[in-house]
């Protein structure tokens, strides 16, 4: 009963915030992805770089498996606020190349 007392005073005192967050989501926007560089165009060449240099080579790989391998350590430490968003970076940073490829940056235009 006590929190249900808590959530309608919440409510109350808040109601023109959610208002406004509702009608903020209502608000339609575009979204496109951003897909790979095509050759020769001015961001080419640090994509190509970054991505297929760095994140698909050795770089990449061997970063992704340094964070893992520390994460495994320190949470043998018992130390796990560290351990596991280590772990976690690392198996991102390992599979990067794919997320970049899967997901791409997608942008939100007004």
């Amino acid at each position: 009963m006590k929190t249900l007392q808590k959530t309608k005073q919440f409510l109350n005192k808040n109601q023109g915030n959610i208002a406004l967050g509702l009608t903020l989501m209502l608000i339609g926007t575009d979204a496109s992805a951003w897909a790979t560089p095509a050759s020769g165009s001015f961001f080419f060449d640090a994509y190509d770089m970054v991505v297929n240099d760095f994140l698909k080579g050795a770089p990449g790989y061997i970063a992704g498996g340094a964070l893992i391998v520390g994460g495994v350590v320190t949470g043998a430490k018992a130390n796990y606020s560290v351990a596991i968003p280590m772990a976690v970076g690392g198996g991102a940073l390992a599979s990067a190349d794919t997320i970049i490829a899967s997901v791409g940056i997608t942008i939100g235009l007004i």
